[in-house]
């Protein structure tokens, strides 16, 4: 009895784990806009130029799409395409790689801050195993919107 007792816990502390939170995964997003707030936050604070804020926006809005459509994989791949984009349009975007890298570096670890969204973001890179992309080198090849300014950081 203790062993059916000790696999029926087990079972389902197994089940629980597997569900998942969608409010919690994606976050809130009080003026939606489609960026967790936390991270809309932080790209206010880190970038000053219009379009790096712009590029950097709709990367995060991407990103968190590739989230929440984890289980279809060609939802998932789409905005992950377009995420990775708009990576590249921010790279172009600020001429420092260093201070760029150091930037997505930053957004990587508040972006997937928990164990829940590590465990879905290795779902979305899982579905996107084996795609090709490329570096655009033109800045306004790589962005999807109109740049409103000229200089680079």
């Amino acid at each position: 009895m203790r062993f059916l007792l000790l696999l029926f816990t087990i079972a389902f502390l197994s089940c629980e784990s597997n569900a998942i939170d969608e409010a919690k995964l994606l976050g809130p997003d009080k003026d939606n806009n489609g960026v967790r707030d936390d991270i809309d936050k932080w790209i206010n604070k880190t970038y000053k130029n219009h379009d790096q804020i712009k590029a950097a926006k709709l990367k995060a809005k991407y990103n968190r799409l590739a989230l929440k459509f984890h289980k279809d994989k060609e939802k998932s791949n789409q905005y992950t395409h377009k995420a990775l984009d708009l990576s590249n349009c921010l790279a172009n975007l600020v001429k420092n790689f260093k201070l760029w890298s150091k930037r997505l570096d930053s957004y990587h670890l508040l972006t997937y801050n928990t164990r829940e969204r590590l465990k879905v973001y290795t779902i979305v890179n899982s579905n996107f195993s084996g795609q090709v992309g490329y570096i655009e080198t033109d800045l306004v090849k790589s962005c999807e919107f109109k740049l409103t300014q000229k200089e680079l950081e």
